[in-house]
């Protein structure tokens, strides 16, 4: 086809995509240095081919009918008159195939491929997928898979029907990185494992033109032609080799590896000889025909194996434009699947290892990194411990380091550092001239973006939200290793800052995560500063009760850490009852360690009082616990029903949704806003369906209700819920909602309203105080999906119904230590009561503890008990 006819062709394919409404083409970086007219139609084939296989099937039929109906032919589906520089193997194994051998090869790939697709494959490509299921069935490689790189306009069916083929050969971690195993031993890391986050060390080397090359992906055996390739287009081999210096070197400084040129190559065959030192390097480089131009532009194996195979003839790589930036992406995608990653959808032209090359990026982005930091470690691994630290120098006072980039959270984001697994941490020694005191921030990264596994359209995924994977918390350590200063007070993808004391000498820099079996970046700050006074901090040991027995006294303490702060006074505890003028305080006593204690004393069933600790300092002021007003209490006793999903207590399920309706199951950990386990841990919890598939809320509500609840006297309802969709902003028209009735299920009241968050939170209703006491209460908790429709997927766990009464035994005034028996014992108690300014003194029911207390004891102790 000649040039006017081409660009005719591609004006005309346009132009049926705008008549049946297709969604315009994202934007593709146009590459420089197009400089001669065979890279020209190349590019020009290219924009055709993407413009295509942007339509959905029906329309591309409808233009195919029409271009056969229009005599038109659109140059990517050309097949004949190959270019006069086509390899010959090429040009054989591109002739159409007879009918019978057609039947005979899509019967060998047909759990792979639909006919209909099939048939519109070139014929080289029909040929080769034969081979690929024969070397995947056969084990030909000795299990280890291979995955090809693709030209932009490659038609995506041909990308899904290669991966899917390789796909049955591959062990896909089960974690949210697309990924297959890592590499073990190599040959300068002999004693290496397959441990996840461990560098390894790997080499590399370039085989002799001629040495074979055995069939990799079904385009059949052949020798190595890269070094004349190369040599032909760059003029000299330091020039090209020096790219592929550039490319190792630039993942090295990304992740934990080490990459080192083995300048020896003993030729043997590519794929099935490992690594030796001094022999032949771990990584092979090597070129031979594979398809023609464009289509398959390269292949790699994973590991153990890790050779790459460029196809060698392909005009692709012809334009050296942007510093070769084409042969800079296919050579560091390549090497990407070479470290253990599959490639990753949607295609959106900011991740590397989408199935695509393009040259809108330069490198690795973001999510390839985390991809190969997740298996590798980042790249001051290992400095896990102390004895393995990253040593960062001398400081003085004044003096500071920031490891990793400030710049903005998104693609561009490549200086990154980060915690790998639930059990990493990161190590970094500081060597202080002087004594002085050290400030670390550790700065958690990333942002949300759509990541997902290969498909046949390579346009969906999930979000992932990499800013808030793990807990991140930080620890100045001295130079035995003994921790100086935790911080760890922020949620997951907040930052943390710790100041320490330290003297002169060695002090250590830890950072460490949670329970999270999952990677998160970061970036380090740490600056050496003026010794400081660090203020005292106030930690209650006590979980603050929220219901206490009547006549009944409630322990309480207190930790209090000094650090270079100085106490004015002991720490108080602080009481109020229902109907007290202000609070009572209690001076709480020492009992080692900086541990204070004091009891809260007895109190009668309505007092329900508001309680606080306080402590004066010099450094701090007045430290508090809650930092703000005062923990509550209820008088009286509770009965609960508690539901962990393990057994039903007769909850109905009802509501409109036409999927998704709710169930009590183990979750399924699809993976699709859906949670990965229950709350508790017991195992079951209530979810709005629980298949492995699209089995999200749909087409309306779905309703689920409790029995009713006796709360005459008050009472509370708290529970665990789960409400997420990772692919879409949740609508106005959908919700989750929890509603309230106070008679039993004829009116409803709106108690709750919660937003989408990919974990698990916790909640609770006071029933009296937010509704009114009810001895009919009900609850149901309603997700809603209306059109249009989302990933909504909900859940609820861990419901404990606690309902409250309060009775006493001892209604006589003047017993005071209360043993049931008016003796003069009672008036020792009344005194201490008295100095304690505790409830028992106020024996005139005023509110207050008063003389005028003494004499009202005695006539109750005259009048004595009923």
């Amino acid at each position: 086809m000649n040039k006017l006819n081409t660009a005719a062709a591609i004006v005309f394919a346009a132009g049926l995509a705008a008549a049946v409404n297709a969604e315009p083409l994202e934007p593709i970086a146009a590459p420089e240095g197009v400089c001669c007219q065979a890279v020209h139609q190349d590019m020009l084939r290219m924009i055709e081919a993407q413009t295509f296989y942007a339509l959905p099937e029906e329309d591309r039929q409808r233009i195919l009918k029409r271009c056969e109906l229009e005599g038109i032919t659109l140059s990517f589906m050309q097949t004949s008159e190959p270019e006069a520089d086509t390899h010959p193997g090429i040009i054989e194994r591109n002739e159409q195939l007879s009918e019978d051998e057609l039947k005979e090869t899509y019967e060998a790939v047909k759990a792979y491929v639909s006919e209909d697709d099939f048939k519109n494959f070139k014929p080289i490509h029909q040929r080769m997928l034969k081979g690929l299921v024969h070397i995947v069935e056969t084990d030909a490689h000795g299990g280890t898979p291979v995955m090809p790189c693709f030209a932009p306009g490659t038609d995506p069916a041909l990308i899904a029907a290669f991966e899917a083929v390789v796909f049955a050969g591959v062990d896909i971690n089960g974690d949210r990185f697309q990924q297959t195993g890592r590499w073990g031993a190599t040959a300068l890391n002999p004693g290496g494992n397959s441990t996840q986050g461990e560098p390894t060390i790997l080499t590399y080397s370039f085989p002799a033109d001629g040495t074979t090359i055995p069939d990799g992906v079904g385009e059949g055996t052949g020798v190595n032609g890269l070094n004349a390739f190369m040599d032909g287009i760059y003029g000299n081999r330091a020039t090209w080799r020096a790219i592929y210096d550039q490319v190792f070197a630039r993942w090295a400084e990304l992740s934990g590896n080490t990459y080192i040129l083995e300048p020896n190559d003993d030729n043997v065959t590519l794929f099935n000889n490992p690594g030796v030192a001094g022999v032949r390097g771990d990584l092979r480089m090597g070129g031979k025909p594979i398809d023609g131009n464009s289509g398959i532009l390269a292949y790699n194996f994973f590991p153990q194996n890790g050779d790459m195979v460029v196809d060698s003839p392909d005009t692709f790589y012809n334009n050296t434009g942007s510093q070769s930036l084409r042969l800079r992406n296919v050579l560091a995608h390549e090497h990407g699947h070479g470290m253990g990653q599959l490639h990753v959808c949607p295609v959106e032209q900011n991740k590397l290892m989408e199935p695509f090359i393009s040259v809108a990026y330069d490198g690795p982005r973001f999510d390839d990194i985390l991809n190969a930091q997740r298996h590798y470690g980042d790249p001051l691994e290992p400095n896990d411990s102390t004895g393995a630290a990253t040593d960062l120098g001398s400081y003085s006072i004044g003096q500071s380091v920031q490891l990793g980039d400030t710049g903005p959270n998104n693609s561009n984001l490549t200086d990154i550092l980060s915690i790998d697994d639930n059990t990493d941490a990161d190590v970094f020694l500081l060597t202080l001239n002087m004594s002085g005191s050290v400030t670390a921030t550790v700065t958690p990264r990333g942002f949300t973006y759509i990541e997902g596994t290969q498909t046949s359209a390579c346009n969906t995924g999930n979000n992932y939200d990499a800013l808030n994977q793990k807990n991140l918390g930080i620890q100045v350590l001295d130079a035995a290793g003994a921790v100086l200063q935790t911080a760890n007070d922020n949620g997951a993808g907040l930052a943390e800052t710790v100041i320490a004391n330290v003297p002169a000498g060695a002090a250590y820099v830890r950072v460490f995560g949670g329970t999270e079996n999952t990677i998160q970046s970061y970036t380090l700050s740490i600056s050496v500063d003026q010794g400081v006074q660090l203020p005292a901090d106030l930690t209650l040991l006590t979980t603050p009760p929220t219901l206490i027995a009547p006549d009944t006294t409630t322990p309480v303490s207190v930790l209090i850490t000094l650090n270079d702060d100085t106490l004015l006074g002991n720490p108080v505890l602080s009481y109020q009852r229902v109907g007290d003028a202000g609070f009572t305080d209690i001076t709480m006593s020492a009992s080692g360690g900086g541990v204070f204690m004091a009891d809260l004393p007895a109190f009668d069933c309505g007092d329900d009082p508001d309680f606080r600790v306080s402590v004066d300092t010099v450094l701090a002021g007045t430290l508090s616990e809650p930092t703000a007003g005062a923990f509550s209490a209820t008088i009286g006793t509770g009965t609960s029903v508690t539901d962990n999903g393990e057994t039903d207590i007769g909850w109905t399920v009802s509501g409109t949704a036409t999927d998704g309706q709710w169930e009590r199951a183990v979750p399924a950990n699809f993976g699709r806003s859906d949670p990965s386990a229950d709350f508790d841990g017991s195992g079951q919890c209530w979810l709005t369906d629980n298949a492995e598939s699209n089995s999200d809320v749909d087409g309306g509500q779905t309703i689920l209700t409790s029995p009713v609840f006796d709360f005459s006297t008050g009472g509370t309802v708290s529970y665990a819920y789960w409400m997420n969709d990772e692919t879409n902003t949740i609508g106005a028209e959908d919700f989750f909602r929890v509603e309230v009735s106070t008679n039993g299920g004829s009116t409803w009241s709106t108690a709750r309203n919660y937003t989408a968050s990919n974990a698990w939170r916790t909640d609770s209703i006071d029933v009296g105080s937010e509704f009114g006491n009810t001895s009919q209460f009900r609850m149901r908790v309603i997700a809603a999906d209306n059109d249009p429709g989302d990933v909504l997927e909900c859940g609820l766990d861990a419901i404990v119904f606690q309902s409250f009464e309060c009775s006493q035994s001892n209604d006589c005034i003047a017993d005071t230590n209360g043993d049931g028996i008016l003796s003069p014992a009672d008036f020792s108690a009344w005194v201490a009561a008295f100095n304690a300014m505790a409830p028992a003194c106020d024996q005139n029911n005023d509110g207050m503890c008063t003389p005028a207390d003494f004499s009202a004891w005695v006539a109750n102790y005259n009048a004595g008990c009923p």
